[in-house]
């Protein structure tokens, strides 16, 4: 099979799909990446060179015929796809809207693009209920949804040979550092841990926030206890994730993370967002704890509470390695989504 990719190949959940493709199946894969303008009046730069590239797509897809294409975000590139008259195109959603923020001028036109966008495509990828919920609101066949995780590479991260020390209690955050995933409300909720908790906070990822988020830890007092490593390849996250004994995520929106997926292949206590993407995965004080959005107190007392339970750790390390295996194996999924895909070139 051909399939041409479209959608932003540098953002890292995209590359691990293309990864994966190209190392699980005998599929051709072609890709198409909008540049992304920046500077003075980047957003009305970026809708006009949307704009241009349908005729970019349209070339491409004419020189590499592909079978399938698939497009990765309903509002840009799904949106892109349709322009270009294609079948099949199969389409994933990236969050638990694309539709995003909410509220605001251009909340009408995303909601409409989106709209071309789904009715368009033949097949959907939704990775979890609540987004396959969305789509069919804005006109998906249900029966055309495929609901399941995309799933991580479980040859890479896997649970550590030897548990982690005890002391210091490590946390993990791996989340990109903007203001969806609320790394502020984070470190000041470490900076209120009771003196007698020996931790260090372990800070994957970067972002536009990374400047001030550094010297909000220096205003806070405990630059010397928050390591911010950066971006990292996949096998580095695997080895600090091995390292921590709980991963903390707090974003204000969801879709189905990777990164909690990554944590549970890994043994670690998860203390998320309570968002339905995120209850679909944590039962509270089963395997993990949910924690209100934005509050800093609450989490503090979610991060005490996780460090002194020992059993709700080992619970939740099992079933979450039971989950990771059962429903988050990239190869395993991968191969579930290619015999979907074959199916719709049967069909055109």
């Amino acid at each position: 099979m051909k399939i041409l990719f479209v959608g932003d190949i540098t953002h890292p959940n995209a590359r691990s799909w293309l990864q994966a493709i190209d190392r699980y199946t005998d599929d051709e894969v072609d890709t198409f990446t909008l540049a992304t303008p920046a500077g003075p009046f980047a957003r009305a730069r970026r809708a006009v060179a949307l704009a241009k590239s349908v005729r970019h797509l349209k070339d491409q897809i004419a020189a590499c015929k592909p079978d399938i294409v698939i497009a990765y975000r309903t509002t840009s590139y799904g949106f892109l796809a349709a322009a270009t008259g294609f079948r099949p195109t199969v389409l994933a959603a990236q969050g638990e809207s694309d539709v995003w923020p909410p509220g605001k001028l251009s909340t009408p036109l995303k909601e409409l693009m989106a709209r071309i966008a789904v009715r368009h495509a033949s097949l959907y990828h939704a990775w979890g209920p609540h987004m396959a919920r969305t789509l069919a609101r804005q006109g998906a066949n249900p029966s055309d949804i495929i609901v399941s995780p995309r799933g991580v590479d479980l040859g890479n991260f896997t649970p550590p040979t030897t548990p982690p020390k005890a002391t210091p209690l490590r946390i993990a955050v791996t989340r990109g550092l903007s203001q969806d995933y609320c790394h502020n409300t984070i470190l000041e909720a470490v900076a209120k841990l009771p003196a007698s908790l020996d931790w260090r906070l372990e800070i994957v990822g970067d972002g536009p926030l990374r400047g001030s988020l550094s010297s909000l830890a220096g205003t806070l007092g405990v630059t010397s206890r928050v390591v911010f490593h950066g971006r990292k390849a996949p096998e580095d996250v695997a080895a600090i994730l091995q390292q921590c004994h709980l991963y903390v995520s707090l974003p204000v929106s969801e879709g189905v993370s990777a990164s909690l997926l990554e944590a549970f292949a890994c043994g670690v206590t998860p203390v998320v967002s309570d968002l339905e993407a995120n209850r679909a995965f944590v039962k509270h004080g089963v395997n993990g704890l949910l924690s209100p959005i934005n509050d800093a107190e609450a989490l503090t007392r979610n991060i005490v509470s996780a460090s002194g339970d020992s059993e709700l750790r080992h619970r939740s390390r099992r079933t979450n390695l039971a989950q990771a295996r059962d429903r988050a194996s990239i190869k395993g999924n991968i191969g579930a989504f290619r015999d979907r895909y074959a199916a719709l070139t049967e069909s055109k």
